[in-house]
Parts: C-alpha cells; sequence; structure tokens
C-alpha cells in the first residue's frame, strides 16, 4: 500500500507529464505504426502505398542480375510469394533479376487461397516515410516520425542504408500552400518534445536538423528550382571572400514521399539558407554580427520604392529577418534603403560599394535574366551580410517559375530585360563599370557554365532520372498532374535557345 506522501509525489508527477504534453502538438507514446503490411529488404523498409497495393523499394543500379537480399515480412497468417518464388522469412531469398520501374507481383497465400495480392517496384530514388497522428498544419511543427530509406548513404567510414528520427514538420510556403501537394519544413528532433534537436547529414550534406521538403506542384518539370540551383552554384570564380569557393547555394536531393502508408510524389529535399550555409561555402560569417534577411513579399522597401519605419517585428513590409532569430536588426537593411532612395547620384556611385558587393550583384543580374525569374527580381532574394565591415551578397531562390514559365506556370517569351530599381540605377550611372562588367562576366559564362550543351546536359540528366524510375507516371497517378517530361525538356531547350541569343546581343550591347 502507498503511503499519503508517496500518493503525492506520485499524483504531482503525473500532473507535471500532463502538463508537458498539453503544450505539444504530437501522436501517441508509440511512434512507429506497427498495423498493416512490412516488408524489409536487407533490414530496409519497403514503404507501402496502401490505395494501389504497391511497396516501393530504391536501388542502387537500374539492374542487378540474381537479386538475393535479407527479407523480413509480419505475414504470419500466411505465406509469401514474390516474383513467383517462396519467401523464407528472415533468410537471404533469390528473387531473380530485377530492375527499375517493373512490377513484380507479391502474393500472400493460405492453402489454396490468395489472402492478397500486392506488387513491388524499385525506384531510382531514395525514399522516405513520415508517420504521423495528426494534421499537419501551417504552424506550429507537428511531431512525427521520419524513416529514410538511402541505398547511397555512407556515413564517414561505416554504412547507413535507414535512418529514423523523431521530427517536427509544417507546411511551407505561401502561394504554395493553396496547392493540393504540400511543401513542408522538417525538423528532426532526439526526442518526441523536440527539446534537442537531431544534427544528421542526408545524402552525404552538410549535418543539420533543418531541411525542406519541395513538393514542386506548379512546375511542368519537376526540377526547374533544382536545376536552377545547380547554375547558381557553378557560377565559381566568385571572388567575394575566399576565392576558392563557389557560390553561396544549396544542395538539393530529389526523393519520393510517403505521409501515413500513403504515397505522396517526388519532392527535392533541399537545404536551407541559413549562418552554417554560410560558413559551409567558405564565408568567414561572424554569428554575433551576421545578418541575413529574406524578400519573402512584394513590399515598397523589397522594391526600393520607399522607407517605411521599422519595428520590432521580424517582419518589415516584404522583409523577413531571417538571422538571428532571438533580436531584431533592421538597421543595416535600413539604413542601405534609406542611402538609396535619398543619395545624390555622385553620393551613389561613391559609396553603394559601401553597401552591396557588386561583383555578387553583377552575377545575380546574369542569372535573373538567364532563367527569367519575374518572381525573382526583388522578391524571393536573400540579402546576407557576413559582419558588420562587409558588403551585402545578394543569393536566389524559390526558382519554379523560371525557364520559360511564370509563377503559375503560364508561359512567357523569351526577348526581354528583367530588372528592378536597384539595378536601373547602377546601370544608368555605370557605377564601378558594371555596364563593361556585366559584358566581360557573360561573354566569360556562356562559353562555359552557361553554354547551350552544359545547360541542356544538366536537364537531361534529371529527365532520365524521372524516366528510368518511373517517377513521373506515380506523379500523375497521384496529383492527376498530365505531365510530359520529355515534351516539357523540348519546349525548355528551345526557348534557352532563344534567351541565351536574346542575351546575347543584349550584354554585348552593353
Amino acid at each position: 500500500m502507498l503511503n499519503k506522501l508517496q500518493a503525492y509525489f506520485i499524483i504531482f508527477i503525473l500532473l507535471l507529464l500532463s502538463a508537458c504534453y498539453e503544450e505539444l502538438v504530437g501522436p501517441s507514446d508509440n511512434m512507429v505504426d506497427n498495423t498493416g503490411e512490412y516488408l524489409y529488404f536487407d533490414k530496409a523498409t519497403c514503404f507501402f502505398d496502401k490505395p494501389s497495393g504497391t511497396f516501393l523499394y530504391p536501388l542502387k543500379t537500374d539492374f542487378i542480375s540474381s537479386y538475393s537480399p535479407i527479407i523480413s515480412y509480419n505475414f504470419d497468417t500466411c505465406s509469401l510469394i514474390i516474383n513467383g518464388r517462396n519467401i523464407i522469412n528472415h533468410e537471404k531469398n533469390r528473387l531473380g533479376d530485377v530492375k527499375l520501374n517493373e512490377a513484380y507481383p507479391v502474393l500472400g497465400i493460405s492453402g489454396i487461397d490468395t489472402v492478397f495480392s500486392y506488387q513491388l517496384v524499385f525506384t531510382a530514388l531514395p525514399v522516405i516515410h513520415v508517420n504521423i497522428d495528426y494534421e499537419i498544419v501551417d504552424e506550429p511543427k507537428t511531431i512525427c516520425e521520419i524513416t529514410v530509406n538511402d541505398p547511397w548513404y555512407m556515413n564517414g567510414d561505416y554504412y547507413v542504408r535507414e535512418f529514423r528520427s523523431f521530427a517536427g514538420i509544417e507546411i511551407r510556403g505561401g502561394v504554395s500552400q493553396g496547392y493540393p501537394k504540400k511543401s513542408y519544413n522538417v525538423e528532426f528532433w532526439n526526442d518526441e518534445y523536440g527539446k534537442e534537436k537531431n544534427s544528421f547529414s542526408l545524402f552525404q550534406f552538410r549535418r543539420d536538423d533543418d531541411w525542406i521538403f519541395d513538393a514542386m506542384y506548379i512546375d511542368r518539370s519537376r526540377m526547374r528550382n533544382r536545376l536552377c540551383w545547380d547554375i547558381w552554384s557553378s557560377f565559381d570564380k566568385m571572388e567575394y571572400y575566399l576565392s576558392e569557393n563557389p557560390h553561396l547555394g544549396i544542395d538539393g536531393r530529389f526523393i519520393e514521399v510517403f505521409i501515413n502508408r500513403k504515397y505522396n510524389g517526388i519532392y527535392c529535399l533541399n537545404e536551407r539558407i541559413d549562418a552554417k550555409q554560410c560558413r559551409n561555402y567558405g564565408i568567414p560569417f561572424f554569428y554575433d554580427q551576421g545578418l541575413i534577411y529574406k524578400a519573402k513579399q512584394w513590399g515598397s522597401p523589397v522594391m526600393f520604392n520607399s522607407c517605411p519605419d521599422t519595428s520590432l517585428s521580424f517582419f518589415w513590409d516584404g522583409w523577413e529577418q531571417e538571422y538571428p532569430d532571438d533580436e531584431t536588426r533592421w538597421r543595416p537593411l535600413y539604413q542601405f534603403t534609406a542611402f538609396f532612395l535619398n543619395s545624390s547620384d555622385n553620393e551613389f556611385i561613391d559609396k553603394v560599394q559601401d553597401y552591396i558587393h557588386l561583383e555578387s550583384f553583377i552575377d545575380y543580374y546574369i542569372f535573373l535574366n538567364l532563367i527569367s525569374g519575374f518572381d525573382n527580381t526583388s522578391k524571393n532574394t536573400f540579402f546576407i551580410r557576413p559582419d558588420d565591415h562587409s558588403p551585402f551578397i545578394i543569393v536566389p531562390w524559390d526558382m519554379d517559375g523560371t525557364l520559360g514559365r511564370n509563377w503559375d506556370s503560364t508561359l512567357t517569351g523569351h526577348h526581354y530585360i528583367l530588372t528592378n530599381n536597384l539595378y536601373d540605377r547602377l546601370i544608368e550611372l555605370d557605377v564601378g563599370q558594371i555596364n563593361n562588367r556585366l559584358k566581360n562576366r557573360w561573354d566569360e559564362l556562356k562559353n562555359d557554365q552557361l553554354a547551350f550543351e552544359t545547360l541542356q546536359e544538366r536537364m537531361q540528366d534529371y529527365a532520365a532520372l524521372f524516366n528510368r524510375g518511373g517517377v513521373i507516371e506515380r506523379e500523375n497517378r497521384t496529383w492527376d498532374a498530365g505531365l510530359d517530361i520529355d515534351a516539357e525538356m523540348d519546349y525548355i531547350m528551345d526557348w534557352l535557345q532563344k534567351r541565351i541569343d536574346y542575351l546575347d546581343d543584349y550584354f554585348n550591347g552593353l
């Protein structure tokens, strides 16, 4: 029997735990869904799409001869047959020759009866499953469990086929939140309360706990954002801080995503632009001095139309302060905006390079016009200042509406120049001989990183990856997207050739 003191102590602990749970948006104690069909190859999960009765499993190569994985399953009431072969549980089983995007029958047999009939498909992309008990919302992050099956992953000297972690997940984006297929922010946690983050190097990227699942829903090619990041990062002669380092950018990897045993389509798992990423690219970012601003909306200071008063909020009429996230520091950006609006032409010519790194803005102007980023002329950019004594560099963001299509996927022409008030003034006043430097930089890039054949090869590699694994077919079935990847590639390459020719005339005219 408990004495009175022990009883009070137990009640106190229960009340404390109850209070902790009330602060969370999360599932039950048992994160792992142990109901339904489970199949493992070499201790890694074959993720199951319940609506179609399909197991999906990633392979390193397009074809494997005499594939013999160790197979485990939870079908205790029947025997399992895959591709016509009887499977012995927890043993190595020969499945014969297998290849990508081929449907192999998976049967459950009890006596003479077929208990179930599923199929197994191999894909060319890593697969991620989100197990969650509650609805995913914009804010706050909802607790879930993330499982990653990546056959290519090596963590140092040892092989990690499958990674599993608690995580918090939320819907991301602005207009894109209204699309049927959502993008997500994901933060890995060491526990189900999110009190301690779990930093991990997915796909051999930098170690981090914050990741983006980009749905790419509006993009008819499902590759524009990733392709544009590849192009931006290829500008490898940057001399902003360390000449041997490329542009500040992000890495990303195409993946396939399941949510609660339901296939959710192709995504691009991306890194984030943050202080860690600056240092990752060799920029000496000082955490006590560095600043990162994100142009999130078409506000007047974003377009350099006016300079309203700032506030204590992390938002300023279109701008969002990304770093630091514990105190507002609008003064440097406010001072630059006020300088732009109020300075005389001579003052602007003499002092603007104290505020911005001109080489960075030259490269961005060329990049912006190459990809035709209507939505990136002022919005969808980062202004980054590594320390109190450095000028701002500019970095792009969110480039789904590019390369011949607008933010809403409508078609665009190829004969125009994208600019904004800042660029207009820089070019009109020929600050730092910017016109000649733009011409010379364009001539350098168009024969190397921006050569049509180089850009074409990048696109064809991604299209081939999608076609090999049947990814676009699954995307079309899931979202009724009506994608034709080959037709979209033909359109982009035709548009891009015309765009390069037009820009060649423009920059040589400078």
